[in-house]
């Protein structure tokens, strides 16, 4: 069989994308709670006021981080499969899904940002630009390389997808 087959590249699809509907059921679970809170008037520490309909927009921001992600990772495991015949090419592959994850992250969470605003502190220390470049160094120091971790860790541990 082919490493690139419409078949394979529906299979790496159909499991990013049951992991991001988990993620999603998980931030379901975080921002229902949240959103119970502001309706008993509760306040995001330091925060602006958040509403209902604000809570319901950042859960909609991290859905879309989540499946942005998901999708930009099947992509990556489907086009790195070549490589995969050995221990490096898991260990790619596995920083790669990293870095696409958290730049889908930081991306959408910029994009979005007046969606998410409620959720920050009011006093914000620091130009945009050093965040940013603090945030990259955090994803390229520690982030992608528990990827690469995790990708050789997942070639002897392949999860069960049935």
């Amino acid at each position: 069989m082919s490493a690139y087959s419409l078949g394979q590249l529906r299979s790496d699809l159909r499991m990013t994308l049951l992991m991001a509907g988990a993620y999603s059921f998980l931030a379901l679970i975080g921002f229902g709670l949240l959103a119970a809170s502001v309706l008993l008037g509760k306040r995001v520490d330091g925060g602006q006021a958040a509403t209902v309909g604000s809570v319901l927009g950042a859960l909609g921001v991290f859905v879309l981080v989540y499946i942005t992600a998901a999708v930009g990772s099947a992509v990556v495991i489907f086009l790195l499969r070549p490589l995969r015949g050995r221990w490096f090419g898991w260990a790619i592959s596995g920083a790669l899904v990293s870095f696409v994850c958290y730049t889908s992250l930081l991306g959408l969470t910029e994009v979005f940002d007046s969606t998410l605003r409620w959720m920050q502190k009011s006093s914000t220390t620091g130009s945009s630009e050093s965040h940013w470049g603090f945030m990259f160094m955090v994803i390229g120091v520690i982030c992608v390389p528990i990827g690469a971790a995790f990708g050789v860790y997942w070639r002897d541990h392949p999860p069960d997808m049935r």
